[in-house]
């Protein structure tokens, strides 16, 4: 605990320029530095704020893994050299448990039927601004709310991490989120697409931001 506040202190009063080098392992001069370490060129990079995993397949899945910023890359980085025995599902269980959002990418051919998700879900009712809400309302928000995650959208919910990710860990499986994209990115393309290193091809999966 004593080194991480003394690595804070450092970094919000010197910037990350002025760091030291014995507290900053992606500087070259550190003995512990991961970039002497890791394999830094397996990690792609298709657009500026995506970073996909494909060296770490695993035989129990078909996607791969991808992360939206470069912290989440270097995290993944990070528990990849602490844990040599990784799978690409022990990291994304991994991350789930942490509250990381992540995409779970399948690679899929270039078809003419896309369905693009453009309209936005509209609210089933309305409330005045004046209105009281009673302990019925609560639970019945609470019951939807249950009905919306168990249903096979909530494995979506889970991948978006964060506050609504760690709601949903309280009605699924965190081993929900592990099967891959559903029916409607695989046969109707209609989710998350991310480009990919194969001409022809886009990766896809749920639309979970």
């Amino acid at each position: 605990m004593k080194a991480i506040r003394v690595f804070i202190l450092q970094l919000s009063s010197q910037g990350y320029k002025n760091l030291p080098q014995e507290l900053d392992t992606l500087n070259p001069r550190n003995h512990l530095s991961i970039l002497n370490s890791f394999e830094f060129c397996d990690v792609r990079r298709p657009t500026m704020n995506l970073f996909t995993f494909d060296a770490q397949l695993s035989s129990a899945c078909s996607w791969i893994l991808d992360v939206n910023s470069a912290a989440a890359a270097l995290y993944i980085c990070r528990y990849i050299l602490t844990n040599p025995a990784h799978t690409i599902l022990t990291i994304a269980h991994h991350l789930l448990k942490k509250g990381i959002p992540f995409h779970t990418l399948i690679l899929l051919p270039v078809c003419d039927n896309i369905e693009p998700l453009s309209a936005k879900t509209q609210p089933l009712s309305y409330r005045k601004p004046n209105y009281c809400y009673t302990l019925e309302n609560f639970e019945g928000s609470m019951l939807a709310c249950k009905d919306l995650l168990r249903s096979s959208h909530g494995r979506a919910v889970l991948l978006r991490g964060g506050i609504v990710g760690r709601i949903a860990r309280d009605f699924l499986s965190l081993d929900a989120a592990l099967d891959g994209p559903l029916v409607e990115v695989t046969k109707h393309r209609a989710g998350f697409m991310s480009p990919s290193h194969m001409q022809y091809h886009h990766y896809w999966d749920d639309l979970s931001d």
